[in-house]
């Protein structure tokens, strides 16, 4: 224990912390607080379905309404490069956790929903002609355009080239 007793006041004027402590005690304390922390503000954002009938159904709900909190969330940082940290920490899930959701309702992982979304967020630039590919590529938080021009091609299964040389053919957008 941290604190000095007695621990069964709900009210104490202070706490009073301990001269010897265990080794680690205090980072187990924060561990503790943080996930109580974590679990009451998951409630509020996240409320489980009280239907009794049917256990599932709250999951359910609370699973979709995950995936669309991290689709928000992908699309108000479209133009900025994310990892799967990044998105977790916002949306307040462990990545492993987040992307067994998002799978499961999205049937697909939750990086490759978002290089989807800026594909087609390229093919609308590519389609107006006014930017670069490499303009494009910084825009939308590509490393490289070299990198842009892979993931592209596995999406779009041509080259950006290609693409601009089909829309302009067509005059498709």
């Amino acid at each position: 224990m941290i604190f000095e007793g007695p621990y069964n006041r709900l009210f104490q004027a202070k706490l009073e912390r301990r001269a010897a402590i265990p080794f680690g005690s205090e980072q187990v304390f924060r561990n503790t607080l943080e996930n109580l922390l974590l679990l009451i503000v998951r409630d509020q954002l996240l409320p489980l379905a009280a239907n009794a009938d049917a256990p599932n159904r709250g999951r359910i709900r609370n699973d979709r309404a995950i995936a669309e909190s991290v689709i928000d969330f992908l699309n108000a940082n479209l133009y900025r490069k994310l990892r799967m940290t990044d998105i977790s920490a916002a949306v307040s899930f462990s990545p492993s956790y987040l992307q067994d959701v998002f799978q499961t309702q999205k049937h697909q992982s939750v990086m490759a929903y978002f290089n989807g979304m800026k594909i087609y967020q390229a093919k609308r630039y590519i389609g107006e002609g006014i930017y670069t590919f490499t303009q494009i590529a910084q825009m939308l938080g590509f490393s490289s355009v070299h990198y842009f021009s892979r993931v592209f091609r596995q999406y779009v299964k041509m080259s950006p080239t290609e693409y601009e040389e089909s829309v302009k053919l067509t005059g498709l957008l």
